[in-house]
């Protein structure tokens, strides 16, 4: 019980903390995406991969939409094959840029995410599932032409079953992100 305890208060403070800044900040901020009186050159939508995985034969993409300059929304889709094992994941992120922007910015954020992996074990396929929640630093840059770098790095809790067990622990968050910026 201790070992859910810890992450699942670290957990809520985060997410208590950036919906507190979140709601505070777009109360305040004069210079909304959406007011914008040239709307229509303001990126809005940031797709970006992780290469890393991308070269063990994974697919993981990221689409952030700017609800503001500062305040931003992600979902997190992947899949591929991985040393055998089949991998299919799915989550989404809350940020809020404290430095900067959208386009250029350092924040915080908090990410969930559930995935699901097959391994073929001698003609048995088993199966995992698991969640994970993190509250992550991010830092991401935009260059004028659209060219996207994004860092994130947090501590996760993780928990994963399998027919036979139930397992958590909490461990290092990283994702180093390429994309573009529209």
């Amino acid at each position: 019980m201790k070992s859910i305890a810890i992450p699942s208060v670290i957990l809520a403070l985060t997410l208590t903390l950036t919906l507190t800044v979140t709601t505070a900040s777009a109360e305040t901020e004069r210079a909304d995406l959406t007011e914008s009186s040239d709307s229509a050159k303001v990126p809005k939508l940031s797709v970006t991969t992780s290469p890393l995985l991308l070269a063990f034969g994974v697919l993981e993409l990221t689409g952030e939409y700017a609800l503001t300059n500062k305040t931003s929304v992600a979902a997190i889709v992947g899949a591929g094959s991985i040393f055998g094992v089949e991998v299919f994941e799915a989550g989404g992120q809350v940020r809020h840029y404290v430095v900067g922007s959208f386009r250029h910015g350092l924040g915080f954020g908090i990410e969930v995410g559930a995935s699901t992996v097959l391994v073929d074990a001698n003609g048995d396929i088993d199966s995992a599932a698991g969640y994970s929640a993190a509250p992550f630093l991010a830092y991401k840059y935009v260059a004028g032409f659209g060219l996207t770098v994004d860092l994130n790095a947090g501590i996760a809790y993780r928990r994963v079953t399998d027919d036979e067990s139930a397992e958590s622990d909490v461990g290092l968050m990283l994702n180093l992100n390429l994309g573009w910026t529209f």
